[in-house]
């Protein structure tokens, strides 16, 4: 039993990566003006960027799928790579069936620099946080969210943010 279980763990990740890889790049999109499309149609404007959360069990340990946007059929266990620009907000969001009661906090690995700031998130989501004017550029930034499921376990995933040459 125990050698099917490690099987079909390695199975379930080499299909996450799989799917992974075939998923688009998220570049930042240009503005609704610049591609000719209604702001209507948009939805949320260029500054911001939403993030799905949704919990998922591989073995006996948890984890989390994330994904931008509505896009799930792109999405990343625990390690998800995120651009963003100065001045974005980043809103995470519970994705659908996710049994994410919360989210914690969010905060840096490394707090060398200051790259994001916690905004208020009533009505916009889990949490919300804006990357700060002066963030480094052309970097990778792995940082930290504390999510609980129920109110007595929590969990803990490093993902990133990459914040390109500003144009």
């Amino acid at each position: 039993m125990k050698k099917n279980l490690t099987f079909l763990t390695g199975i379930v990740i080499l299909i996450t990566i799989l799917v992974a890889a075939g998923c688009g790049s998220s570049e930042k999109k240009n503005s609704p003006a610049e591609e000719g499309i209604d702001p209507v149609e948009v939805g949320l404007d260029s500054k911001t960027v939403t993030i799905y959360l949704k919990d998922t069990v591989i073995g006996e340990s948890m984890h989390l799928l994330m994904y931008h946007e509505k896009n799930s059929d792109c999405g990343v266990i625990d390690n998800l790579q995120t651009v963003v620009y100065r001045e974005d907000i980043i809103v995470f969001k519970k994705a659908d069936n996710s049994q994410i009661k919360k989210v914690d906090t969010i905060r840096l690995v490394e707090e060398k620099v200051k790259v994001f700031n916690v905004v208020n998130s009533m009505d916009r989501g889990l949490y919300a946080l804006e990357i700060d004017s002066d963030a480094p550029e052309d970097t990778i930034v792995k940082y930290v969210i504390e999510f609980a499921i129920n109110k007595d376990t929590s969990y803990i995933i490093d993902p990133y943010l990459r914040i390109p040459k500003q144009q």
